[in-house]
């Protein structure tokens, strides 16, 4: 019985069925090399480069406009501690603010995952919230925001520094921001 080969991106797998060979090809078009494909136990893991792919492909970012208003509203006020934007008296205020602001919103498939908002002074630019929904959380989304949200921003601003306003510092910390003080309420 001859050992069946291991399928690799470079060659066909083959497969014998009822005393026939067939020969299998699949084709995936990526926007980064193998190198940067996800490892699992330190080797390469294809069905975790497929997802990271996949995902890729059914996410988009977009700059913020009023169509997406009752959706992200939605979204914010399934979470208690987002309250401060959605309650009464205060959902009107953050409307107008999300369209003033340098505001950009995530899709996965249709449906909005999140959101990003930045305010520009002149002096320097604040993000002041990023919210990815519990259930697309640690799939990149808050990534994929901050990445748009800073390439438009040097785009339009190249001199500014950008600042994070978070009471989330570990999830900052962890994708490389530097610390540079804090923030207290008065």
């Amino acid at each position: 019985m001859q050992a069946q080969q291991t399928p690799s991106p470079m060659r066909p797998a083959r497969s014998r069925r009822n005393g026939k060979t067939f020969t299998m090809r699949a084709s995936i078009v990526v926007s980064k090399s193998v190198r940067n494909a996800p490892q699992s136990l330190g080797h390469f893991c294809p069905l975790l480069w497929v997802r990271q792919v996949l995902r890729n492909l059914m996410s988009n970012t977009f700059r913020y406009d009023k169509t997406y208003e009752s959706e992200l509203i939605a979204l914010l006020k399934k979470e208690p501690e987002w309250n401060s934007f959605t309650r009464t008296g205060a959902i009107d205020v953050f409307k107008s603010a999300l369209l003033s602001s340098q505001t950009y919103i995530c899709k996965s498939q249709s449906e909005v995952c999140g959101y990003i908002r930045a305010l520009v002074d002149g002096f320097g630019i604040y993000v002041s919230e990023l919210y990815v929904a519990p259930a697309f959380r640690n799939n990149g989304y808050g990534k994929e925001l901050l990445k748009e949200l800073l390439k438009e921003l040097k785009q339009d601003h190249p001199d500014q520094v950008v600042y994070v306003l978070s009471d989330e510092d570990l999830y900052y910390e962890k994708i490389g921001c530097k610390r540079v003080g804090s923030v207290f309420q008065l």
